[in-house]
Order: structure tokens, then C-alpha cells, then sequence
């Protein structure tokens, strides 16, 4: 280093770059498989109730006192417990995150995202190099192959979407005109349709999904209260609306669903919903919908965009084509807005002044 009269020099030897980054990535199975493996466990549970330290939450869970310490390391790795001493063995608090969305039976319990995990991830992830070569999935999860999946995924599709739920369905409901018809399709255990329906009982709702799915939605609405207001209809929902009649329906939900087809399949579909809207009527889309210029910025969709490849014909489109869709059918006055609890978007387009 140089000095002169006030002036320092910048040191010449720029910062040495380092693997760390990659290193951290290449890892990120681990972040994943540890917080699939306490949620398996009920390590979270375990801490709410008052477990909180290791050997007394392996007697609890019925595991090795080793196994769990372990596993309470890396969760603390992952900032969803904090390590403390207590009295000079060590304790474990949960994180303000982990309290609220991973303890059972709390009301913001996300925990049996591990289901999805199980039935889907683990499985698809490892295949992505074979998909990428051959740029189709191995497994149409959303033609005939997907019938097992989402029997086993179903149930908990409610608890994983609650949030987002609470937010889109009174955004949908309070624009409804009086005596509504809506027409859910691919409406899975109905969380959207019941949430619309309790906050307008002057709505009517119908759900549409394959058979498997549907008779989860009828229990749930007949469970709620709901079966006179409520209906499910069982087949294959692009059939389904093509029998419907012209000019039916105030509101057209496609919550997350258009992204397990593909573009044609998609422009199908949406010619059909501009067909049974009534004139002043509109269509919902919610969806995981990325930037492709920004792709971190909702990170989620940019990984799910990639998840499509390898389990559908779809992908998570971005903003730009589900407008050009929108427009194509003739509902050009178009809405967005970020949902603030989740990666989705909600798109409104209708052929009238939103």
C-alpha cells in the first residue's frame, strides 16, 4: 500500500471468490430432509408441550438420545429452534416462525407439507436430469397417472393453502353480485368454495375435480353445513364445462391450475370459461407466477416452473402469457395483485370495466 499527503490507496488484491456459496447450495437436500424429519418425529410438538431438551425429547418420540441431538443441531442450522443453556445441559426454544406454523394443532400449522414431500418431491427431484434431456416428465401427475398422488395429498391440501385461502376468498367474495353463481374448477377439498359460500349465502357454488378429489370436497362442505349451497360434480373438468350453459356463472375460479397444462390445453380451457361467464362476469386465477427477468425474486415459482417439467405438460407461467391468454377469449380488462401470504398470484379479467 501507497500513501500520499491525505490519501490512502485501496488495497490492489481483490477478494478472493470461494466455493462457500456452491457449497451451501449443494446442500440445500439436507436443509429439506432435516425439516422433513422433524416434522416426521413431532420434534416441534415435542418443544411446544415442554419437551426441550434432547434426552427428553427422545424419550417422547421414542428415538435414540444420539439421533436427536443430532437432528436438534441441525434444525438450530436452520434457525427454526434456538440452543440454550439451561443450568449447563443444553434446551432448545422455537423460533417465532416454528411456533406459529409447526406445532400441531395450532390453527397456522403447515407442518403436513411433509405429505407432499413424501408422495411427490422425493421422488420427482432426482429425475430432473432425465426430464431436462428428455423435456417431458416422467410422470403426468395431472393426466391418469396422478390418481394415487393426489388420493394421498388431498387431505391436507386445505391446512397447506389456509393462509392463502383467508386471503382470496373474501377478495372474491365481497365483489359477487347478489345471487351468484360459481363454478370452482379443479377445486380440490373445496377450502375456496366453502370460504366464498359461508361469507355469501346467497352464493351457490359448484366444485369440479376428478372423483378421487371430489368426494373429499362434498364430505368437507356437507361437514361444514354447506351441502345445499355447496355441489360437487366428478369427472374430468374440461368435459364438465363443456357442458355448461352459456352465460352461467358471475365468478370462474382456476386456483392453481393452469399450470398442469400445457399453452393449448390452457387456451382450450380458457375459451370455454369466457363462454359460461355471464357479461358482467369474471374469471380468478390464482397461481405461482414468476419473473422471468427477476427470477429471484419469487424464487418459489422460478423452482416451480421446474417442478412442472418433470410432473406435467404445464409450467408456471409468467404474468405476460396468462394476460395473453386473458385477452385471447376477449376478457381484456385484466387485475393483478400479489397474494401477501404466499408465492401466488391473483389474476381477475373479465370483458367488462373490473
Amino acid at each position: 500500500m501507497t500513501t500520499t499527503t491525505g490519501a490512502t490507496t485501496a488495497p490492489t488484491l481483490q477478494q478472493a471468490v470461494t466455493p462457500a456459496r456452491i457449497m451451501g447450495i449443494s446442500w440445500g437436500i439436507a436443509h429439506t430432509g432435516t425439516l422433513i424429519a422433524a416434522l416426521d418425529l413431532g420434534i416441534f410438538t415435542c418443544i411446544a408441550q415442554g419437551y426441550r431438551r434432547a434426552r427428553e425429547i427422545a424419550t417422547e418420540t421414542g428415538c435414540s438420545e444420539e439421533g436427536i441431538a443430532r437432528l436438534l443441531d441441525a434444525v438450530g442450522a436452520l434457525g427454526l429452534v434456538e440452543p440454550q443453556d439451561d443450568a449447563g445441559e443444553t434446551s432448545y426454544a422455537l423460533a417465532p416462525d416454528a411456533a406459529a406454523f409447526l406445532v400441531e394443532g395450532r390453527t397456522g400449522y403447515i407442518g403436513d407439507l411433509r405429505h407432499m414431500h413424501h408422495e411427490l418431491n422425493f421422488t420427482v427431484w432426482p429425475t430432473l436430469a432425465d426430464t431436462v434431456r428428455a423435456g417431458s416428465p416422467t410422470t403426468d401427475y395431472f393426466g391418469s397417472d396422478g390418481s394415487s398422488l393426489w388420493t394421498q395429498v388431498t387431505p391436507y391440501l386445505d391446512q397447506l393453502a389456509a393462509a392463502a385461502q383467508q386471503w382470496l376468498a373474501p377478495t372474491l367474495a365481497r365483489r359477487l353480485p347478489p345471487d351468484s353463481s360459481v363454478l370452482d374448477l379443479g377445486c380440490g377439498s373445496g377450502g375456496y368454495s366453502r370460504l366464498i359460500a359461508q361469507s355469501r349465502t346467497d352464493a351457490s357454488v359448484i366444485g369440479v375435480d376428478r372423483s378421487e378429489v371430489i368426494d373429499a370436497f362434498s364430505r368437507k362442505a356437507a361437514d361444514a353445513g354447506l351441502s345445499g349451497q355447496v355441489c360437487g360434480v366428478a369427472g374430468d373438468l374440461r368435459e364438465v364445462i363443456r357442458a355448461e350453459p352459456d352465460d352461467s356463472h358471475d365468478l370462474v375460479m382456476l386456483c392453481n391450475l393452469l399450470h398442469g397444462y400445457d399453452l393449448t390445453e390452457c387456451q382450450a380451457l380458457m375459451q370455454q370459461v369466457a363462454r359460461v361467464l355471464k357479461p358482467s362476469g369474471r374469471v380468478a386465477i390464482f397461481e405461482i407466477v414468476p419473473d422471468p427477468l427477476a427470477p429471484m425474486s419469487n424464487p418459489v415459482a422460478t423452482f416451480f416452473g421446474l417442478q412442472m417439467l418433470m410432473t406435467s405438460g404445464g409450467h408456471a407461467y409468467d404474468a405476460a402469457t396468462y394476460r395473453a391468454l386473458c385477452e385471447s377469449v376477449g376478457l381484456r380488462y385484466y387485475e393483478e395483485a400479489r397474494c401477501p401470504s404466499g408465492p401466488q398470484t391473483l389474476i381477475t379479467a373479465a370483458t367488462s370495466p373490473l
